[in-house]
């Protein structure tokens, strides 16, 4: 292409096609000496690059004082920066390969929900190690504002998983400081008096549909009592499911809420008793409150992994309190009664 000189020293252009569209546009160059050294750069386009002769004649001043650097250097600076993002790993990076290697992770759609709504706005595009102490307060500080602690420990406890998870799989260094997580007394241990528990038994046994959903993790053996026998073998069979209590055309069942609060209103159980953990919580602690069953068996029975898990359960209800508090007056009354009767009676030690 032939040069074509303008009215600015040292600035010329090649006439060339268009880029988008039909036509011809300039491309315009510059010439400078700097350092002993001649220089010929291309400085733009007529209108891909919005280019003209006193722009390029701009530009050719800049290059000359090292004011800015040229197309290629930018190009290259602009490759150097694209390489290192691709080998930062940040927060979305990392969330996107904790799927990826997780492809079965237990409660996904809760924890992606956290992670979009909680920390990809603060920590998205940062790298653990970049993170400060006043970093973490400010989220902690953000969440409480709006959300019980519960929550604000679970999200804590996502972004400490990821860092985890960074740090176990080489991808990345882990944060300068241990991620503090908020104190929750969460345990909630849910009881059913006699009354309560027989109306809800009865309306179980009046209604159309029940399930229970199991806690995942390893399969476990437990004895199947009787009663639980007699239920199972008395139930209806479908011969169109494998399932024992299935969903709509014979599919799996995946909710049951409209049907549990159902029987929960009609039985008169407080809103706040989760039916499904509830009635596991009244079968512990019935077992644990008859005095017949100590907690390594039943340990065995909620399939805890820990007896921590279980001694939740340790505690009497009212009524085993209330009757060990009256045996423990009888006792004391017969025994001082049994002195007043015998002055010389002398009391073990």
């Amino acid at each position: 292409m032939t040069r074509k000189k303008t009215n600015y020293p040292r600035v010329f252009y090649r006439e060339t096609k268009r880029i988008a569209t039909p036509g011809i546009e300039k491309v315009f160059y510059v010439v400078f000496k700097k350092d002993r050294k001649v220089y010929e750069e291309k400085v733009g386009r007529q209108y891909a690059d919005d280019m003209t002769r006193a722009r390029a004649s701009g530009i050719r001043g800049e290059r000359i004082e090292g004011k800015c650097l040229s197309r290629k250097e930018i190009r290259k600076e602009r490759e150097a920066q694209q390489e290192a993002e691709q080998s930062r790993w940040t927060f979305d990076r990392l969330w996107q390969e904790y799927q990826v290697r997780n492809p079965a992770l237990k409660g996904f759609v809760t924890d992606s929900n956290r992670y979009q709504k909680h920390i990809q706005t603060l920590f998205g595009g940062k790298e653990p190690n970049s993170l400060s102490t006043f970093d973490i307060d400010r989220l902690r500080i953000k969440l409480l504002k709006d959300h019980s602690p519960g929550t604000v420990k679970n999200v804590m406890e996502l972004l400490q998983r990821l860092v985890n998870f960074g740090v176990k799989k080489q991808l990345c260094e882990g944060t300068k400081f241990v991620i503090e997580m908020p104190k929750v007394n969460n345990i909630k241990t849910e009881d059913l008096s006699p009354e309560q528990l027989t109306r809800l038994l009865e309306e179980i046994e009046k209604d159309t549909n029940i399930i229970m959903d199991p806690n995942g993790g390893p399969g476990q053996k437990i004895p199947l009592s009787g009663a639980a026998r007699e239920i199972l073998d008395n139930h209806p069979r479908s011969d169109n499911s494998p399932f024992v209590f299935p969903g709509r055309d014979g599919k799996r069942r995946v909710d049951i809420k409209k049907q549990v609060d159902r029987i929960k209103e009609r039985a008169g159980i407080p809103k706040d008793f989760r039916a499904l953990h509830g009635l596991r919580h009244v079968y512990a602690s019935m077992l644990a409150s008859s005095g017949q069953v100590d907690l390594y068996t039943l340990q065995k029975l909620l399939t805890h992994k820990s007896p921590a898990m279980t001694q939740r359960y340790a505690h009497l209800r009212d009524e085993t309190l209330k009757s060990a508090s009256e045996l423990a007056g009888n006792l004391v009354a017969k025994v001082t009664e049994a002195g007043k009767q015998n002055p010389n009676l002398k009391l073990a030690r």
